[in-house]
Protein backbone atom coordinates (compact mmCIF):
# COMPACT_ATOMS: atom_id res chain seq x y z
CA UNK A 1 0.00 0.00 0.00
CA UNK A 2 1.31 3.47 -0.85
CA UNK A 3 1.82 6.44 1.43
CA UNK A 4 -1.37 7.52 3.20
CA UNK A 5 -1.92 11.28 3.01
CA UNK A 6 -4.58 13.07 5.02
CA UNK A 7 -6.61 15.82 3.30
CA UNK A 8 -6.73 19.35 4.73
CA UNK A 9 -9.89 21.32 5.45
CA UNK A 10 -10.46 24.98 6.36
CA UNK A 11 -11.14 25.59 10.06
CA UNK A 12 -13.30 28.36 11.53
CA UNK A 13 -10.03 30.22 12.27
CA UNK A 14 -9.21 30.18 8.57
CA UNK A 15 -6.41 27.60 8.92
CA UNK A 16 -5.89 24.40 6.95
CA UNK A 17 -6.47 21.49 9.37
CA UNK A 18 -5.40 17.87 8.74
CA UNK A 19 -8.54 15.71 8.47
CA UNK A 20 -8.80 12.80 10.96
CA UNK A 21 -9.18 9.36 9.36
CA UNK A 22 -12.63 8.99 10.97
CA UNK A 23 -14.09 12.05 9.20
CA UNK A 24 -16.14 11.89 5.99
CA UNK A 25 -15.21 13.93 2.92
CA UNK A 26 -17.94 16.04 1.27
CA UNK A 27 -17.26 17.50 -2.18
CA UNK A 28 -19.39 19.71 -4.38
CA UNK A 29 -17.85 18.09 -7.46
CA UNK A 30 -14.78 16.14 -8.53
CA UNK A 31 -13.05 15.67 -11.90
CA UNK A 32 -10.71 12.70 -12.17
CA UNK A 33 -7.65 12.31 -14.37
CA UNK A 34 -7.15 8.64 -13.49
CA UNK A 35 -8.97 5.48 -12.40
CA UNK A 36 -10.71 5.08 -9.04
CA UNK A 37 -9.93 1.67 -7.50
CA UNK A 38 -12.87 0.71 -5.30
CA UNK A 39 -11.18 -2.38 -3.74
CA UNK A 40 -14.51 -4.29 -3.70
CA UNK A 41 -16.35 -1.34 -2.11
CA UNK A 42 -19.56 0.08 -3.61
CA UNK A 43 -20.60 3.42 -5.09
CA UNK A 44 -24.04 4.15 -3.64
CA UNK A 45 -26.69 6.85 -3.78
CA UNK A 46 -26.55 7.41 -7.57
CA UNK A 47 -29.05 9.80 -9.11
CA UNK A 48 -30.94 9.04 -12.32
CA UNK A 49 -28.60 9.13 -15.35
CA UNK A 50 -29.32 11.63 -18.12
CA UNK A 51 -26.18 11.57 -20.28
CA UNK A 52 -24.35 8.81 -22.16
CA UNK A 53 -21.44 8.96 -19.72
CA UNK A 54 -23.52 8.95 -16.52
CA UNK A 55 -23.28 6.05 -14.06
CA UNK A 56 -26.50 4.09 -13.53
CA UNK A 57 -27.74 2.24 -10.46
CA UNK A 58 -28.73 -1.43 -10.52
CA UNK A 59 -32.43 -0.62 -10.10
CA UNK A 60 -32.30 1.80 -13.02
CA UNK A 61 -30.72 -0.79 -15.29
CA UNK A 62 -33.11 -3.50 -14.11
CA UNK A 63 -36.24 -1.41 -14.75
CA UNK A 64 -35.25 0.84 -17.67
CA UNK A 65 -38.11 1.33 -20.14
CA UNK A 66 -37.22 0.45 -23.72
CA UNK A 67 -39.61 1.26 -26.58
CA UNK A 68 -39.73 2.31 -30.21
CA UNK A 69 -37.75 -0.65 -31.56
CA UNK A 70 -34.63 -0.09 -29.44
CA UNK A 71 -32.70 -3.12 -28.22
CA UNK A 72 -33.21 -4.28 -24.64
CA UNK A 73 -31.10 -7.09 -23.13
CA UNK A 74 -30.01 -9.69 -25.64
CA UNK A 75 -31.12 -13.11 -24.41
CA UNK A 76 -28.98 -16.21 -24.73
CA UNK A 77 -31.94 -18.25 -25.95
CA UNK A 78 -35.66 -17.84 -26.61
CA UNK A 79 -36.09 -20.61 -24.01
CA UNK A 80 -35.33 -17.92 -21.40
CA UNK A 81 -38.86 -16.63 -22.07
CA UNK A 82 -40.42 -20.03 -21.22
CA UNK A 83 -41.14 -19.19 -17.61
CA UNK A 84 -44.44 -18.03 -16.14
CA UNK A 85 -42.46 -16.18 -13.45
CA UNK A 86 -40.75 -13.91 -16.00
CA UNK A 87 -37.39 -14.16 -17.74
CA UNK A 88 -35.36 -16.91 -16.15
CA UNK A 89 -31.58 -16.72 -15.82
CA UNK A 90 -29.26 -18.96 -17.86
CA UNK A 91 -25.74 -20.28 -18.05
CA UNK A 92 -24.10 -22.31 -20.81
CA UNK A 93 -22.36 -25.63 -20.43
CA UNK A 94 -20.52 -27.79 -22.96
CA UNK A 95 -18.16 -30.77 -23.16
CA UNK A 96 -14.99 -30.45 -25.20
CA UNK A 97 -14.21 -34.16 -24.83
CA UNK A 98 -16.20 -37.21 -23.73
CA UNK A 99 -16.52 -37.40 -19.92
CA UNK A 100 -15.05 -40.33 -18.04
CA UNK A 101 -16.64 -42.63 -15.48
CA UNK A 102 -16.87 -40.78 -12.16
CA UNK A 103 -16.80 -37.27 -13.64
CA UNK A 104 -19.50 -35.00 -12.16
CA UNK A 105 -21.51 -31.85 -12.89
CA UNK A 106 -23.03 -29.96 -9.93
CA UNK A 107 -25.94 -27.51 -10.18
CA UNK A 108 -26.50 -25.44 -7.03
CA UNK A 109 -28.47 -22.45 -5.74
CA UNK A 110 -29.89 -21.26 -2.43
CA UNK A 111 -32.57 -23.96 -2.51
CA UNK A 112 -31.04 -27.09 -4.03
CA UNK A 113 -27.77 -28.88 -4.83
CA UNK A 114 -27.96 -31.58 -7.54
CA UNK A 115 -24.89 -33.65 -8.51
CA UNK A 116 -24.93 -35.69 -11.77
CA UNK A 117 -22.33 -38.50 -11.95
CA UNK A 118 -21.22 -40.14 -15.20
CA UNK A 119 -21.33 -43.94 -15.37
CA UNK A 120 -20.06 -46.44 -17.94
CA UNK A 121 -23.34 -46.95 -19.81
CA UNK A 122 -27.11 -46.60 -19.69
CA UNK A 123 -27.41 -49.92 -17.89
CA UNK A 124 -25.38 -48.43 -15.05
CA UNK A 125 -27.81 -45.54 -14.49
CA UNK A 126 -29.21 -46.86 -11.20
CA UNK A 127 -29.91 -43.46 -9.60
CA UNK A 128 -31.85 -40.51 -11.03
CA UNK A 129 -28.62 -38.49 -11.07
CA UNK A 130 -26.56 -41.13 -12.94
CA UNK A 131 -25.68 -40.25 -16.57
CA UNK A 132 -24.13 -42.54 -19.20
CA UNK A 133 -20.83 -41.34 -20.71
CA UNK A 134 -22.15 -42.49 -24.12
CA UNK A 135 -19.75 -42.54 -27.07
CA UNK A 136 -18.71 -38.90 -27.59
CA UNK A 137 -18.88 -35.44 -26.06
CA UNK A 138 -22.02 -34.57 -28.08
CA UNK A 139 -23.92 -37.74 -27.15
CA UNK A 140 -22.91 -37.38 -23.48
CA UNK A 141 -24.31 -33.81 -23.51
CA UNK A 142 -27.58 -35.06 -25.01
CA UNK A 143 -27.79 -37.76 -22.33
CA UNK A 144 -27.22 -35.20 -19.53
CA UNK A 145 -30.07 -33.06 -20.89
CA UNK A 146 -32.40 -36.08 -20.97
CA UNK A 147 -31.50 -37.30 -17.46
CA UNK A 148 -31.55 -33.89 -15.73
CA UNK A 149 -34.94 -32.93 -17.21
CA UNK A 150 -36.40 -36.34 -16.23
CA UNK A 151 -34.97 -36.10 -12.69
CA UNK A 152 -37.92 -35.59 -10.30
CA UNK A 153 -35.50 -34.25 -7.69
CA UNK A 154 -34.41 -31.46 -10.01
CA UNK A 155 -36.94 -28.73 -9.18
CA UNK A 156 -34.76 -25.77 -10.15
CA UNK A 157 -33.29 -26.12 -13.66
CA UNK A 158 -34.22 -27.04 -17.25
CA UNK A 159 -31.57 -28.08 -19.76
CA UNK A 160 -31.92 -27.20 -23.48
CA UNK A 161 -29.60 -27.94 -26.40
CA UNK A 162 -28.84 -25.25 -28.95
CA UNK A 163 -26.49 -24.84 -31.91
CA UNK A 164 -26.85 -21.07 -32.12
CA UNK A 165 -23.59 -20.20 -30.35
CA UNK A 166 -20.94 -21.02 -32.91
CA UNK A 167 -18.53 -18.50 -31.36
CA UNK A 168 -18.54 -20.63 -28.18
CA UNK A 169 -19.04 -24.18 -29.43
CA UNK A 170 -21.00 -25.92 -32.17
CA UNK A 171 -23.45 -27.33 -29.62
CA UNK A 172 -24.04 -26.10 -26.08
CA UNK A 173 -26.40 -26.87 -23.20
CA UNK A 174 -28.41 -23.91 -21.91
CA UNK A 175 -29.09 -24.41 -18.21
CA UNK A 176 -32.19 -22.37 -17.34
CA UNK A 177 -33.67 -21.55 -13.95
CA UNK A 178 -37.24 -22.79 -13.59
CA UNK A 179 -38.05 -20.17 -10.95
CA UNK A 180 -36.94 -16.58 -10.40
CA UNK A 181 -37.47 -16.49 -6.63
CA UNK A 182 -34.88 -15.67 -4.00
CA UNK A 183 -33.62 -19.24 -3.84
CA UNK A 184 -32.71 -19.18 -7.52
CA UNK A 185 -30.74 -15.94 -7.28
CA UNK A 186 -27.41 -17.68 -6.57
CA UNK A 187 -27.34 -20.37 -9.28
CA UNK A 188 -23.93 -21.70 -10.30
CA UNK A 189 -22.31 -24.75 -11.90
CA UNK A 190 -19.15 -26.58 -10.81
CA UNK A 191 -17.75 -30.12 -10.43
CA UNK A 192 -17.28 -32.17 -7.28
CA UNK A 193 -13.85 -33.33 -8.41
CA UNK A 194 -11.34 -32.92 -11.23
CA UNK A 195 -12.29 -34.60 -14.50
CA UNK A 196 -10.02 -37.20 -15.98
CA UNK A 197 -9.48 -34.59 -18.72
CA UNK A 198 -9.64 -31.24 -16.83
CA UNK A 199 -10.29 -29.37 -20.09
CA UNK A 200 -13.12 -31.68 -21.07
CA UNK A 201 -15.88 -29.54 -19.51
CA UNK A 202 -16.52 -25.79 -19.82
CA UNK A 203 -19.06 -23.38 -18.39
CA UNK A 204 -19.78 -20.00 -19.97
CA UNK A 205 -20.21 -17.39 -17.24
CA UNK A 206 -22.39 -14.34 -17.71
CA UNK A 207 -21.45 -12.77 -14.38
CA UNK A 208 -18.44 -11.30 -12.61
CA UNK A 209 -17.92 -11.48 -8.84
CA UNK A 210 -21.59 -12.27 -8.32
CA UNK A 211 -22.98 -9.44 -10.48
CA UNK A 212 -24.96 -10.72 -13.52
CA UNK A 213 -24.01 -9.24 -16.89
CA UNK A 214 -26.88 -8.07 -19.08
CA UNK A 215 -25.22 -8.74 -22.44
CA UNK A 216 -25.13 -12.14 -24.04
CA UNK A 217 -21.96 -11.25 -25.97
CA UNK A 218 -20.05 -10.58 -22.74
CA UNK A 219 -19.18 -14.12 -21.80
CA UNK A 220 -16.21 -16.11 -20.53
CA UNK A 221 -15.76 -19.83 -21.17
CA UNK A 222 -13.76 -21.44 -18.35
CA UNK A 223 -13.11 -24.85 -16.85
CA UNK A 224 -15.39 -24.98 -13.78
CA UNK A 225 -13.85 -25.17 -10.36
CA UNK A 226 -13.83 -28.33 -8.27
CA UNK A 227 -15.50 -26.58 -5.32
CA UNK A 228 -18.54 -24.38 -4.83
CA UNK A 229 -17.76 -20.82 -6.08
CA UNK A 230 -20.43 -19.53 -3.68
CA UNK A 231 -21.78 -16.82 -5.97
CA UNK A 232 -24.10 -16.31 -8.92
CA UNK A 233 -22.75 -17.13 -12.38
CA UNK A 234 -26.00 -17.18 -14.33
CA UNK A 235 -27.08 -14.34 -16.61
CA UNK A 236 -29.73 -11.74 -15.74
CA UNK A 237 -33.31 -12.55 -14.69
CA UNK A 238 -36.49 -10.46 -14.71
CA UNK A 239 -39.53 -11.37 -12.67
CA UNK A 240 -43.00 -10.61 -14.03
CA UNK A 241 -43.40 -7.70 -11.60
CA UNK A 242 -40.32 -6.07 -13.15
CA UNK A 243 -41.38 -6.54 -16.79
CA UNK A 244 -42.65 -3.42 -18.51
CA UNK A 245 -45.43 -3.40 -21.06
CA UNK A 246 -43.97 -3.23 -24.56
CA UNK A 247 -40.36 -3.92 -23.61
CA UNK A 248 -38.49 -5.78 -26.33
CA UNK A 249 -35.88 -8.54 -26.13
CA UNK A 250 -33.81 -10.25 -28.81
CA UNK A 251 -32.78 -13.90 -28.83
CA UNK A 252 -29.42 -14.67 -30.36
CA UNK A 253 -29.90 -18.37 -30.92
CA UNK A 254 -33.06 -17.88 -33.02
CA UNK A 255 -32.58 -14.24 -34.10
CA UNK A 256 -36.10 -13.31 -33.02
CA UNK A 257 -37.67 -10.23 -31.52
CA UNK A 258 -40.10 -10.68 -28.60
CA UNK A 259 -42.33 -8.08 -26.91
CA UNK A 260 -43.99 -8.32 -23.49
CA UNK A 261 -47.75 -7.67 -23.40
CA UNK A 262 -48.49 -6.56 -19.86
CA UNK A 263 -52.29 -6.82 -20.29
CA UNK A 264 -52.20 -10.42 -21.46
CA UNK A 265 -49.07 -11.31 -19.42
CA UNK A 266 -47.66 -12.99 -22.52
CA UNK A 267 -44.67 -12.74 -24.83
CA UNK A 268 -45.40 -12.02 -28.51
CA UNK A 269 -43.08 -12.86 -31.36
CA UNK A 270 -42.74 -9.63 -33.33
CA UNK A 271 -40.43 -10.73 -36.10
CA UNK A 272 -37.90 -13.30 -37.16
CA UNK A 273 -34.51 -11.97 -38.08
CA UNK A 274 -35.41 -9.25 -35.62
CA UNK A 275 -32.02 -7.61 -35.08
CA UNK A 276 -32.33 -5.24 -38.07
CA UNK A 277 -29.74 -3.48 -40.13
CA UNK A 278 -29.68 0.27 -39.50
CA UNK A 279 -31.50 2.62 -41.88
CA UNK A 280 -31.54 6.38 -42.28
CA UNK A 281 -34.63 8.54 -41.67
CA UNK A 282 -35.70 11.69 -39.86
CA UNK A 283 -35.46 11.04 -36.13
CA UNK A 284 -33.19 8.05 -36.63
CA UNK A 285 -35.18 5.52 -38.69
CA UNK A 286 -34.94 1.88 -37.58
CA UNK A 287 -32.56 1.17 -34.74
CA UNK A 288 -30.52 -1.95 -35.12
CA UNK A 289 -27.09 -3.50 -35.38
CA UNK A 290 -24.66 -0.64 -35.95
CA UNK A 291 -21.46 0.49 -34.27
CA UNK A 292 -20.34 4.12 -34.12
CA UNK A 293 -16.66 5.11 -33.95
CA UNK A 294 -16.49 7.97 -31.44
CA UNK A 295 -12.90 8.67 -32.53
CA UNK A 296 -14.40 10.10 -35.74
CA UNK A 297 -17.15 12.14 -34.10
CA UNK A 298 -19.96 9.56 -34.36
CA UNK A 299 -22.16 8.99 -31.31
CA UNK A 300 -25.35 7.04 -30.59
CA UNK A 301 -27.83 8.58 -28.18
CA UNK A 302 -31.16 6.87 -27.51
CA UNK A 303 -30.52 4.56 -30.47
CA UNK A 304 -29.96 7.45 -32.91
CA UNK A 305 -26.56 8.05 -34.50
CA UNK A 306 -25.38 11.64 -34.76
CA UNK A 307 -22.23 13.52 -35.63
CA UNK A 308 -20.65 15.08 -32.56
CA UNK A 309 -19.58 18.60 -33.60
CA UNK A 310 -17.30 20.31 -31.10
CA UNK A 311 -18.38 23.74 -29.87
CA UNK A 312 -16.72 26.78 -31.50
CA UNK A 313 -15.22 24.81 -34.41
CA UNK A 314 -16.65 26.84 -37.28
CA UNK A 315 -19.11 24.06 -38.13
CA UNK A 316 -22.79 23.59 -37.27
CA UNK A 317 -25.92 21.97 -38.67
CA UNK A 318 -28.28 24.32 -40.48
CA UNK A 319 -31.96 25.01 -39.82
CA UNK A 320 -35.00 25.68 -42.00
CA UNK A 321 -34.19 24.94 -45.62
CA UNK A 322 -30.69 23.89 -44.61
CA UNK A 323 -31.87 21.40 -41.97
CA UNK A 324 -29.57 18.37 -41.83
CA UNK A 325 -26.78 20.09 -43.74
CA UNK A 326 -23.35 20.68 -42.20
CA UNK A 327 -22.43 24.35 -42.64
CA UNK A 328 -19.49 26.61 -41.96
CA UNK A 329 -19.99 29.25 -39.28
CA UNK A 330 -17.94 32.43 -39.49
CA UNK A 331 -17.10 34.84 -36.68
CA UNK A 332 -18.01 38.26 -38.06
CA UNK A 333 -16.56 39.93 -34.98
CA UNK A 334 -13.17 38.47 -35.92
CA UNK A 335 -13.38 39.63 -39.55
CA UNK A 336 -14.47 36.30 -41.10
CA UNK A 337 -17.60 36.10 -43.24
CA UNK A 338 -19.28 33.44 -45.39
CA UNK A 339 -20.42 34.56 -48.83
CA UNK A 340 -21.71 32.91 -51.98
CA UNK A 341 -18.18 31.83 -52.87
CA UNK A 342 -17.15 30.60 -49.40
CA UNK A 343 -15.22 32.06 -46.47
CA UNK A 344 -13.82 35.57 -46.77
CA UNK A 345 -11.94 38.17 -44.72
CA UNK A 346 -13.79 41.40 -43.86
CA UNK A 347 -11.46 44.42 -43.70
CA UNK A 348 -12.12 47.56 -41.66
CA UNK A 349 -11.87 51.08 -43.07
CA UNK A 350 -8.19 52.09 -43.44
CA UNK A 351 -6.86 48.83 -42.02
CA UNK A 352 -3.45 48.97 -43.69
CA UNK A 353 -4.51 45.86 -45.61
CA UNK A 354 -6.28 45.35 -48.93
CA UNK A 355 -6.76 42.73 -51.61
CA UNK A 356 -4.64 43.26 -54.70
CA UNK A 357 -5.80 43.47 -58.29
CA UNK A 358 -4.48 42.36 -61.66
CA UNK A 359 -1.70 39.86 -61.12
CA UNK A 360 -2.18 40.19 -57.36
CA UNK A 361 -5.93 39.53 -57.46
CA UNK A 362 -7.04 37.49 -54.44
CA UNK A 363 -3.88 38.28 -52.49
CA UNK A 364 -3.99 40.18 -49.20
CA UNK A 365 -1.47 43.05 -49.28
CA UNK A 366 -0.13 45.55 -46.76
CA UNK A 367 -0.35 49.31 -47.42
CA UNK A 368 2.13 51.79 -45.87
CA UNK A 369 1.90 55.50 -45.11
CA UNK A 370 5.09 56.96 -46.58
CA UNK A 371 4.34 60.37 -45.06
CA UNK A 372 4.92 58.86 -41.62
CA UNK A 373 8.13 57.00 -42.34
CA UNK A 374 6.66 53.60 -43.31
CA UNK A 375 7.30 52.17 -46.79
CA UNK A 376 6.79 48.87 -48.61
CA UNK A 377 9.57 47.66 -50.87
CA UNK A 378 10.56 44.38 -52.49
CA UNK A 379 11.69 42.90 -49.16
CA UNK A 380 8.67 43.95 -47.07
CA UNK A 381 7.59 46.75 -44.74
CA UNK A 382 10.43 49.10 -43.69
CA UNK A 383 11.04 52.25 -41.64
CA UNK A 384 12.28 55.18 -43.73
CA UNK A 385 14.79 57.51 -41.98
CA UNK A 386 14.83 61.27 -42.58
CA UNK A 387 17.48 61.78 -45.27
CA UNK A 388 17.76 65.48 -44.35
CA UNK A 389 18.89 64.95 -40.74
CA UNK A 390 22.27 66.65 -40.07
CA UNK A 391 23.48 64.22 -37.45
CA UNK A 392 21.05 61.28 -37.41
CA UNK A 393 20.99 59.17 -34.26
CA UNK A 394 19.58 56.10 -36.05
CA UNK A 395 20.81 54.05 -38.99
CA UNK A 396 20.53 50.65 -40.64
CA UNK A 397 22.77 47.76 -39.63
CA UNK A 398 23.14 44.21 -40.91
CA UNK A 399 20.47 43.07 -38.45
CA UNK A 400 18.11 46.03 -38.67
CA UNK A 401 17.69 49.44 -37.08
CA UNK A 402 20.56 50.61 -34.81
CA UNK A 403 21.54 53.61 -32.69
CA UNK A 404 24.44 55.57 -34.18
CA UNK A 405 25.10 57.82 -31.20
CA UNK A 406 23.69 60.22 -28.61
CA UNK A 407 22.76 63.74 -29.78
CA UNK A 408 24.60 66.72 -28.31
CA UNK A 409 21.51 67.91 -26.47
CA UNK A 410 18.18 66.40 -25.44
CA UNK A 411 14.72 67.86 -25.54
CA UNK A 412 12.67 66.91 -22.48
CA UNK A 413 8.96 67.74 -22.44
CA UNK A 414 9.47 70.22 -25.27
CA UNK A 415 12.38 72.11 -23.64
CA UNK A 416 16.10 71.69 -24.40
CA UNK A 417 18.40 70.69 -21.54
CA UNK A 418 20.94 73.27 -20.42
CA UNK A 419 24.10 71.19 -20.84
CA UNK A 420 25.58 69.21 -23.66
CA UNK A 421 26.03 65.47 -23.30
CA UNK A 422 29.77 64.88 -22.97
CA UNK A 423 31.92 61.87 -22.24
CA UNK A 424 32.96 63.37 -18.91
CA UNK A 425 29.38 63.90 -17.83
CA UNK A 426 28.43 60.37 -18.87
CA UNK A 427 31.38 58.98 -16.91
CA UNK A 428 30.26 60.81 -13.81
CA UNK A 429 26.73 59.43 -14.14
CA UNK A 430 27.51 55.83 -15.04
CA UNK A 431 31.08 54.58 -14.99
CA UNK A 432 33.43 57.36 -13.97
CA UNK A 433 35.92 57.58 -11.14
CA UNK A 434 35.03 55.81 -7.90
CA UNK A 435 34.87 59.14 -6.13
CA UNK A 436 32.16 60.31 -8.50
CA UNK A 437 30.18 57.05 -8.31
CA UNK A 438 30.30 56.93 -4.53
CA UNK A 439 29.33 60.56 -4.20
CA UNK A 440 26.42 60.41 -6.61
CA UNK A 441 24.93 56.95 -5.87
CA UNK A 442 23.69 54.94 -2.88
CA UNK A 443 24.85 51.31 -2.81
CA UNK A 444 23.27 48.41 -0.94
CA UNK A 445 23.65 44.60 -0.86
CA UNK A 446 20.92 42.69 -2.75
CA UNK A 447 20.29 40.57 0.36
CA UNK A 448 19.53 43.62 2.49
CA UNK A 449 17.52 45.18 -0.31
CA UNK A 450 15.16 42.15 -0.18
CA UNK A 451 14.69 42.37 3.59
CA UNK A 452 11.32 43.83 4.63
CA UNK A 453 11.44 45.29 8.16
CA UNK A 454 9.50 47.93 10.10
CA UNK A 455 8.99 49.18 13.68
CA UNK A 456 5.91 48.09 15.63
CA UNK A 457 4.52 48.59 19.18
CA UNK A 458 3.78 45.79 21.65
CA UNK A 459 1.82 45.27 24.87
CA UNK A 460 3.89 42.30 26.04
CA UNK A 461 7.59 41.46 26.31
CA UNK A 462 8.97 39.93 23.12
CA UNK A 463 12.32 38.17 22.78
CA UNK A 464 14.61 38.36 19.79
CA UNK A 465 13.56 35.66 17.31
CA UNK A 466 9.96 35.46 18.53
CA UNK A 467 7.41 35.09 15.70
CA UNK A 468 4.73 37.78 16.14
CA UNK A 469 1.05 38.20 15.29
CA UNK A 470 -1.38 41.14 15.41
CA UNK A 471 -3.14 41.96 18.66
CA UNK A 472 -5.71 44.68 19.21
CA UNK A 473 -4.94 48.39 18.59
CA UNK A 474 -2.23 47.71 15.98
CA UNK A 475 0.02 46.08 18.60
CA UNK A 476 2.00 42.91 18.06
CA UNK A 477 2.03 39.85 20.30
CA UNK A 478 4.14 36.73 20.80
CA UNK A 479 3.01 33.85 18.52
CA UNK A 480 2.22 30.31 19.74
CA UNK A 481 1.75 27.20 17.50
CA UNK A 482 -0.51 25.52 20.07
CA UNK A 483 -3.05 28.40 20.17
CA UNK A 484 -4.91 29.05 16.91
CA UNK A 485 -5.65 32.68 17.80
CA UNK A 486 -1.91 33.35 18.26
CA UNK A 487 -0.79 31.39 15.21
CA UNK A 488 -1.52 34.02 12.55
CA UNK A 489 2.15 35.01 12.56
CA UNK A 490 3.78 37.09 9.85
CA UNK A 491 7.26 38.12 11.00
CA UNK A 492 10.16 37.70 13.46
CA UNK A 493 11.48 40.21 16.05
CA UNK A 494 15.09 41.17 15.29
CA UNK A 495 15.81 42.21 18.92
CA UNK A 496 14.26 42.11 22.40
CA UNK A 497 11.25 44.42 22.82
CA UNK A 498 10.22 45.65 26.28
CA UNK A 499 6.63 45.88 27.53
CA UNK A 500 5.37 48.39 26.68
CA UNK A 501 7.68 49.37 23.87
CA UNK A 502 8.41 49.14 20.19
CA UNK A 503 10.91 47.31 18.03
CA UNK A 504 11.78 46.10 14.56
CA UNK A 505 10.10 43.07 12.99
CA UNK A 506 11.27 41.45 9.74
CA UNK A 507 8.53 39.89 7.59
CA UNK A 508 10.85 38.80 4.78
CA UNK A 509 14.61 38.49 4.56
CA UNK A 510 17.47 37.57 6.91
CA UNK A 511 17.45 37.86 10.70
CA UNK A 512 20.84 37.01 12.22
CA UNK A 513 21.88 35.35 15.47
CA UNK A 514 18.86 33.16 16.23
CA UNK A 515 19.92 29.52 15.96
CA UNK A 516 22.74 29.55 18.50
CA UNK A 517 24.86 27.43 16.16
CA UNK A 518 22.47 24.49 16.49
CA UNK A 519 20.76 24.65 13.11
CA UNK A 520 21.79 22.96 9.87
CA UNK A 521 21.77 24.83 6.58
CA UNK A 522 18.31 24.61 4.91
CA UNK A 523 16.57 23.35 8.06
CA UNK A 524 12.86 24.20 8.09
CA UNK A 525 12.37 26.52 11.09
CA UNK A 526 8.89 26.34 12.68
CA UNK A 527 6.76 28.42 15.04
CA UNK A 528 7.10 26.49 18.30
CA UNK A 529 4.33 25.41 20.66
CA UNK A 530 4.49 27.98 23.48
CA UNK A 531 6.26 30.52 21.24
CA UNK A 532 9.70 31.02 19.73
CA UNK A 533 11.44 29.08 16.97
CA UNK A 534 12.30 25.39 16.55
CA UNK A 535 13.78 23.20 13.86
CA UNK A 536 11.65 20.26 15.09
CA UNK A 537 8.18 19.89 13.55
CA UNK A 538 5.51 20.59 16.25
CA UNK A 539 3.52 17.67 17.67
CA UNK A 540 -0.14 16.74 17.02
CA UNK A 541 -2.62 19.51 17.77
CA UNK A 542 -0.23 22.34 16.91
CA UNK A 543 -0.11 24.50 13.80
CA UNK A 544 2.57 23.56 11.27
CA UNK A 545 3.83 27.04 10.37
CA UNK A 546 7.22 27.33 8.68
CA UNK A 547 8.87 30.66 9.56
CA UNK A 548 11.57 30.18 6.93
CA UNK A 549 14.85 28.37 6.30
CA UNK A 550 18.17 28.22 8.15
CA UNK A 551 20.66 30.22 6.10
CA UNK A 552 23.42 28.81 8.27
CA UNK A 553 23.69 27.51 11.84
CA UNK A 554 22.35 30.76 13.35
CA UNK A 555 20.68 32.98 10.75
CA UNK A 556 17.07 32.68 9.55
CA UNK A 557 15.75 33.63 6.12
CA UNK A 558 12.15 34.62 6.94
CA UNK A 559 9.56 33.19 4.51
CA UNK A 560 6.34 32.40 6.40
CA UNK A 561 4.08 29.55 5.20
CA UNK A 562 1.12 27.94 7.04
CA UNK A 563 0.73 24.19 6.33
CA UNK A 564 -2.28 23.64 8.61
CA UNK A 565 -2.88 21.83 11.90
CA UNK A 566 -1.26 18.46 12.48
CA UNK A 567 -3.75 15.67 13.33
CA UNK A 568 -1.21 12.96 14.10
Amino acid sequence: MGTVRKPLYMSSEGFGVEMPATDNLELGGLSMSGNIVMANNKITGLGLPSGDGDAASKIYVDTAVISGGRIKEALTSYHQLDNTDGINAAELLYFDTQPGVGDTVVFKNGTLTRTYTFVANIAGESAATDVSIETSAATAMARLILRANADAGNTQWDLVATTGHADINSTVIIVLERATGAGASTSRIYTSGAWADPDGIYVVKFATAGVPDLQYTNHTAVVPGTSDPGQVEFGFRRQVAALLDGEIHFTFDSDEQWSWNGDASEWFLLAAGAVPDATSASGGGIHGKVTADSDYGLTITGGVMTINVKANTGLAFGAGGDLGKLMGVADGAAGIAVGANGFGVVLATNPGLAFGSGGDAGKLKAYADGAHGIVVDATGIAVELDPGAVAPSLGYGANGLKVLGVPATFTINGAAVSANVTQTNMDILFAGAASYADALHNHTRVENAKTVSATYSTNEAITKGDPVYWQANDAIGRGDASVDAKAHVWGVAVANIANPGSGIVTSEGVVSGLGGGLWTVNDLIYLAAGGGLTNVRPAAGSRIIVMGFAKNTSDLFVDVKDYGKRAA
